[in-house]
């Protein structure tokens, strides 16, 4: 997703374009994240295999990354194991 909040003047100058060449608060495309690195101050994504999108799209909702704890993995695992059957031909009602 292309950011709401343009950065400074000199990342444009950089790049060789000026504030409004690209669009913000707008998916443009899609990326596999394909590993992650620490460095000393922020944490570096490794991306692959982008794809432009045909039509730019205003996200209706804006998930986030999140990092799971043990615990959290835990409950997920409790609640996936709750909602499989315990026997074959046996069907799970979501309530």
């Amino acid at each position: 997703m292309s950011s709401n909040t343009p950065a400074d003047e000199e990342v444009w100058d950089e790049i060789g374009l000026v504030l409004g060449d690209l669009p913000t608060g707008v998916l443009v495309g899609t990326v596999e994240i394909v590993g992650c690195r620490k460095t000393k101050i922020e944490y570096e994504w490794d991306l692959a295999r982008p794809v432009s999108l045909k039509r730019l799209v205003k996200p209706k909702n804006h998930p986030q990354l999140k990092r799971q704890t043990a615990k959290s993995k835990q409950q997920t695992a409790e609640r996936r194991e709750q909602r499989r059957p315990s026997r074959v031909g046996e069907v799970v009602l979501a309530g």
